[in-house]
């Protein structure tokens, strides 16, 4: 291999991981930060493109969280899992806010 085809493969990897792990923007303001947002009603950014990260902190976990509304984790829509606790049952849960999982 050639250093011009080394190059261009070394560029279209880095292209492909980039694009792959994109920043999620806020739905109102479309900043990549967290915390307050004048323009979201929540007055917090909120990254919805997230399916495995808190829409308002960015962690990956469950439970409290500071910046939240509701003062807890919410995640993005996951495939049949609670935003709130990752949990893929129904019925009660103890980290939402309503007391339900959330699908």
């Amino acid at each position: 291999m050639n250093r011009l085809t080394a190059a261009v493969l070394c560029l279209l990897t880095f292209i492909s991981l980039t694009a792959a792990s994109a920043i999620a923007e806020c739905r109102y303001c479309g900043s990549t930060g967290y915390g307050s947002c004048s323009y979201s009603p929540n007055r917090c950014h909120e990254h919805v493109d997230y399916a495995d990260r808190c829409e308002f902190c960015g962690s990956n976990g469950y439970g409290s969280c500071s910046y939240s509304p509701f003062k807890r984790h919410r995640h993005g829509h996951t495939a049949n899992r609670c935003r709130y606790c990752g949990s893929n049952g129904y019925g009660s849960c103890s980290y939402s806010p309503h007391g339900r999982h959330e699908h």
